[in-house]
């Protein structure tokens, strides 16, 4: 009989960790889930989880190739020497170029580094100043340049005008004195 009261301690420990504190003997049995049922939901969720599981598998297999792939130098591993040579002598131009540029910076350094540069921030409202001023004047000098060649325009026209009639003032005196030169009679 011991073995029997120790299969039914164990089962009703076991009852009262899947019930709760609720008395498992007055359990209803037609208001709750099937047992069949309970066993396919619990079937489901535990497929559903194993189903990822491949991916995550997969993946971590293939987690020392991302690995590669991520290393920088990855390029420079797949890339031959020949490969390696042709790219650097395709690029020597754009090299040199940016040789040539580092090195101008690094002479204008001390200039770059001198006390007007470094005031640049302070001196920005003298800056914006002048160029307003700037501008202003432009605008002047673009107002006066309009009215200048406005009036050379007007100039011309009246210059045009004057020698088209000085011009033909001269024929019309021209004709004038001829008509009035007497005539010579050939007998």
């Amino acid at each position: 009989m011991e073995g029997f009261e120790a299969l039914e301690d164990r089962i009703t420990s076991m009852e009262l960790k899947v019930f709760g504190k609720r008395n498992p003997h007055n359990f209803d049995f037609n208001t709750s889930i099937p047992v069949t049922l309970g066993l396919v939901d619990v079937n489901v969720l535990i497929s559903s989880a194993l189903s990822g599981r491949e991916t995550i598998i997969s993946t971590l297999t293939r987690l020392p190739e991302l690995n590669e792939c991520l290393d920088p130098n990855y390029e420079e591993n797949l890339m031959s020497s020949d490969s390696k040579m042709e790219y650097v002598l395709a690029m020597e131009p754009e090299i040199k170029s940016i040789a040539e540029q580092l090195k101008n910076i690094s002479n204008s350094l001390p200039v770059l580094d001198s006390e007007p540069i470094k005031n640049v921030p302070n001196n920005c409202d003298k800056l914006n100043k002048v160029a307003y001023s700037y501008l202003e004047i432009k605008q002047e000098h673009d107002s006066v340049s309009n009215n200048i060649i406005e009036a050379i325009q007007k100039y011309n026209d009246i210059m045009h005008s004057i020698t088209k009639n000085l011009s033909q003032l001269e024929s019309t005196i021209t004709e004038l004195e001829i008509a009035k030169q007497p005539k010579v009679v050939i007998e």
